[in-house]
């Protein structure tokens, strides 16, 4: 049996980018982020102590800008809106 040796190519160090907000985060069912994969990730790379500190950095939230790349203009606002309330009328639902 041929062994295969991984030869590093790239100086370039790989860096995890996560956010606890992540974690309790609620999103439709049909949301990429819907799955609660980034915090069992997470969870998982510090449990087997794969990443050290200097290798995780926080992400940052996403700008109203890159939303609208992605969402409509009144999402944002219903989302804005529920996030300072924590709640959700049926009519925004």
């Amino acid at each position: 049996m041929k062994v295969l040796e991984l030869k590093e190519t790239n100086s370039a160090k790989a860096i995890l980018i996560g956010s606890e907000i992540y974690r309790n985060s609620q999103f439709g069912g049909k949301h990429p982020l819907s799955i609660p994969r980034v915090s069992a990730v997470l969870d998982l790379v510090r449990a087997i102590g794969i990443c050290d500190k200097g290798e995780y950095k926080t992400g940052p939230c996403a700008k109203p800008e890159l939303l609208k790349s992605f969402h409509t203009t009144d999402y944002i606002a219903v989302l804005k809106k529920t996030e300072v309330s924590q709640k959700i009328s049926e009519k925004d639902a």
